[in-house]
């Protein structure tokens, strides 16, 4: 990436025009959306559900986003009234291929030798800073909460401008409900760096959660002036936008950062979400792949999570299977890694193994409604070693009755209740005649985007990540990518 390029005046105009519209808009739709559900924050990813309708959400693994890792490689221009002592150091392309060179091993699991690599890179005062923010990420990933804290806060006392260990902190904040502690550590830096748009930028995170959508808009307008490049604005305002409904707007400013950061993860994530709200999963499916392609990222399962179920939703078990597989190769990953995985080797009548990455997820503490469901089609479909088909009919009506008896709200067109319907019938068939007809065959659909639809806070599920994703990172992803700075 060009490391002084900058956005045309035109598209410049065309945003902060789009903003100033938002502001003005937002005082007539106001009222519409006041009884809105908080839309996805971008600060927090979460993983998605698994192959169910019900939400599992799952915080065992909220990983930072890594910086600096792909097309994120070079910190774009601090704004002009940072003292030049205070700004990070601008990486040469030579540099960005040196510290993706060192992050690599991480991608195939090993953790220790790219902690490593990053190690012996901090000799260098302009690699430094970066090299020791993707450190205190792996350390993290290893659940070693605390040493990693502890390294991205010596990461601010040197560089109080830069924006990527600011984000992990404050969306780790968030990720527990402590607002006052995210806000309190934005403040902290914005006095540090003397107001540098970079930090003032992660306070929009801080925002975006508390759901104050148009503080977001108006505080954006200032950012851009000074650093028109700043991406962490430019995924704020996309999901404060698509929270107030402005599904226009928001995809414009999704379109508009991508211009600028084609690899962007967390807008990409988005755009995926945004695809399938309105029926074009063939678009969410090629973001959500575009992103894995470009992210960095191995330890932000947000976007493999989404794309996953996505896949199933179109009969691409194969490919789902093999977007999950490198999951498994992480010192910790969601329980929901093993449900998708399941689900995904059931639907290419792959039962034995399905039946053992069910066995991991209930021993990792998968949530027991989606478990009993996976598992109730999975005896209904599968030839299970040692069970009788009237065995597996039984142990399959036994396990529907009670996921549609544990979820009081569940949908009529729910497909639980047809299987439970056609298990009941063969089973009546087989005891009345010695046999019948087997039961259906048809496969469960996997479960609904929670973020499809009705806005459900993730905060707890991208994807989604402190870090979706998420969808996880942490803003991106979101997923979705926080860290992308």
């Amino acid at each position: 990436m060009d490391m002084h390029r900058r956005s045309s005046p035109r598209a410049r105009i065309l945003l902060v025009a789009a903003l100033a519209y938002a502001t003005l808009a937002g005082g007539c739709q106001r009222a519409a959306v006041e009884d809105r559900p908080p839309g996805p924050p971008a600060a927090v990813e979460v993983p998605e559900v698994a192959p169910a309708d019900q939400p599992a959400p799952d915080d065992e693994l909220q990983v930072p986003e890594l910086a600096e890792t792909g097309m994120d490689a070079i910190l774009v221009a601090a704004p002009a009234e940072v003292p030049r002592e205070m700004r990070p150091p601008t990486l040469t392309m030579a540099q960005s291929r040196q510290l993706r060179e060192a992050i690599a091993p991480a991608q195939q699991g090993a953790l220790a030798a790219a902690q490593r690599n990053l190690e012996a890179l901090e000799s260098d005062p302009s690699l430094r800073p970066y090299a020791r923010h993707n450190r205190a990420v792996l350390i993290f990933a290893e659940g070693r909460q605390a040493a990693a804290e502890r390294l991205w806060e010596e990461v601010l006392e040197e560089e109080p401008s830069y924006a990527a260990p600011l984000a992990a902190l404050v969306t780790e904040r968030l990720r527990q409900g402590d607002r006052a502690g995210a806000r309190s550590l934005v403040a902290r830096q914005m006095q540090r760096s003397e107001g540098a748009a970079t930090v003032e930028a992660i306070q929009l995170f801080v925002l975006l959660d508390e759901g104050r959508y148009e503080d977001i808009i108006r505080q954006s307008r200032s950012i851009l002036f000074r650093d028109e490049l700043n991406m962490d604005v430019y995924v704020a305002l996309a999901h404060a936008n698509h929270a107030l409904g402005r599904a226009e707007l928001a995809g414009f400013i999704i379109e508009e950062g991508l211009s600028r950061e084609p690899a962007q993860p967390a807008l990409l994530l988005l755009r995926a979400r945004m695809a399938e709200e309105s029926g074009q999963r063939g678009e969410a499916i090629a973001a959500l792949r575009r992103a894995i392609r470009a992210d960095g990222n191995p330890l932000h399962p947000t976007l493999r999570l989404m794309l996953s179920r996505l896949l199933m939703e179109e009969r691409q078990a194969e490919e789902a299977e093999s977007v999950l597989r490198p999951l498994l190769a992480l010192p910790r990953y969601p329980a929901d890694t093993l449900l998708n995985l399941g689900a995904a080797l059931r639907m290419q009548g792959r039962y034995d193994e399905a039946l053992r990455f069910y066995d991991q997820a209930n021993d990792r503490g998968a949530d027991p409604q989606v478990l009993r469901f996976n598992l109730a089609v999975l005896h209904l479909e599968g030839d299970l070693p040692g069970l009788t088909r009237q065995a597996r009919l039984e142990r399959g009506i036994e396990l529907l009755t009670a996921f549609i008896e544990g979820s009081p709200d569940l949908p009529e067109t729910h497909p639980a209740r047809d299987y439970l319907a056609e298990a009941a019938t063969s089973l009546r068939l087989m005891t009345e005649v010695g046999g019948g007809r087997r039961g259906s065959q048809r496969p469960a659909r996997p479960a609904a985007d929670p973020f499809g639809g009705g806005e459900s806070d993730p905060f707890g599920g991208d994807e989604s990540d402190p870090f979706g994703g998420d969808e996880s990172d942490p803003f991106g992803g979101d997923e979705s990518d926080p860290f992308a700075d």
